[in-house]
């Protein structure tokens, strides 16, 4: 047994029952750079919290196989050359060794020059974009963006038990939001399902009336909102005032801070969640149970959030990678070597806070369509299920860059 599969059978952050024992040997300087100010802020703040718990929680049972993490956060506050600035700044003042769980949907594609410059790995990440899934110096910890789009479609056709399908989908990322949009058209097909419409509409419009009435007029029965929580409650607002009720599916990291989504809009009711990260409301497997010991013990009464347990599982994979690092003199070769033996083995879906993953030196990483579920209550005041464990496919979009004709 590697050295590797050996900690996530027994690290408590991987649901195992080894001791717990604080940190000693030389603290080691990591790194995250999120959008947590600006028009999306609110929604991404949670990964802090969820990092910061990650944190004080590793440090006191192991740290990184012995290291004490010190975290140091930077705000890009959604501008591209701030994300890049921040992201050297951090490299070259903190001796970062490498960076975790980075929130960047505006930003990615900046920081990309730095990270190929210094050779600093970003472990963990938003998922939402090809970005993360096309440079060997990011390691994913979940399922892509295509991924989401296959959820969108089950979800109508297995779930709600529909087929007219359609999609509201953001402008103001562009990139990721296109690449969500081919997926979904692609897929629906092979699911039996048919697209009626796709609006590609602003998180800055006041009414959504007009896409509304477009959506109910082609028949549309379910759609998927691919933008932020407070976006989709005035789209809410709009269909509401238009008559149109279809079944709803919000893109989960819309639901990045559940306290903006989850306000009481009824026509939010009901809404089924296909998320890429396990939901943070569940509280049945050993890891999700040490995750929520840990919110209790050194961070309680936080914002929790889809952004939130993206950073907790950033650092998951952080503790999984760090398996390998010497107690003098550690560095970021030995973690890129742990993470390298990552080949889809049982043991990583660390705990079953991820899929399999596997990693390519020099190539891409491989993540297969693993989706976790949340279906929020009638009311939307809270949620009424959720599932503790993924259900995987191997679909996968033929846009998708993970895809081999």
């Amino acid at each position: 047994m590697s050295a590797v599969e050996k900690l996530v059978a027994t690290a408590p952050i991987f649901g195992g029952n080894g001791p717990c024992k604080p940190a000693t040997l030389s603290p080691v300087a990591i790194g995250n750079v999120s959008t947590l100010s600006g028009v999306i802020g609110e929604l991404m703040s949670p990964v802090r919290s969820g990092l910061e718990t990650f944190v004080a929680s590793q440090n006191a049972c192991g740290g990184l196989n012995g290291h004490r993490i010190e975290l140091f956060i930077g705000d890009d506050q959604g501008d591209p050359a701030t994300a890049s600035a921040r992201v050297q700044e951090l490299i070259q003042t903190k001796k970062i060794m490498a960076f975790v769980g980075h929130i960047q949907v505006l930003t990615v594609d900046a920081i990309v020059p730095i990270i190929n410059k210094y050779k600093i790995p970003v472990i963990g990440s938003d998922l939402t974009s090809n970005t993360w899934f096309t440079n060997p110096l990011m390691f994913p910890m979940g399922s892509g963006i295509q991924s989401t789009a296959y959820g969108y479609i089950k979800a109508a056709v297995d779930y709600f038990k529909v087929k007219n399908i359609g999609q509201l989908w953001c402008l103001e990322v562009p990139r990721a939001c296109e690449q969500h949009d081919r997926a979904f058209k692609e897929l629906a097909p092979m699911l039996g399902a048919t697209v009626k419409k796709t609006i590609q509409v602003s998180i800055t419009a006041p009414s959504y009336v007009q896409e509304c009435l477009a959506m109910k007029n082609a028949g549309v029965e379910a759609i998927g909102l691919t933008f932020d929580a407070a976006s989709q409650h005035r789209v809410a607002r709009s269909c509401a005032q238009v008559g149109f009720f279809p079944k709803v599916m919000p893109y989960p990291l819309g639901v990045g801070n559940e306290k903006q989504f989850l306000q009481g809009n009824k026509w939010l009711g009901n809404a089924y969640v296909s998320m890429n990260h396990f939901p943070w409301f569940m509280n049945d497997t050993p890891a999700l149970k040490y995750w929520h010991a840990s919110i209790n013990k050194f961070n309680p009464g936080f914002t929790n959030g889809g952004a939130a347990v993206m950073g907790w599982s950033s650092g998951a994979l952080l503790v999984a990678a760090s398996a390998g690092l010497s107690a003098e003199n550690p560095t970021t070769q030995q973690l890129l070597d742990t993470l390298w033996t990552f080949k889809g083995q049982k043991w990583t879906t660390l705990g079953g806070l991820t899929p399999p993953l596997t990693f390519v030196k020099n190539g891409n990483p491989r993540v297969p369509y693993c989706l976790w579920t949340g279906i929020s209550n009638a009311d939307n005041t809270g949620w009424a299920s959720g599932t503790s464990k993924p259900t995987c496919t191997d679909l996968i979009a033929p846009s998708d860059p993970q895809y081999k004709k």
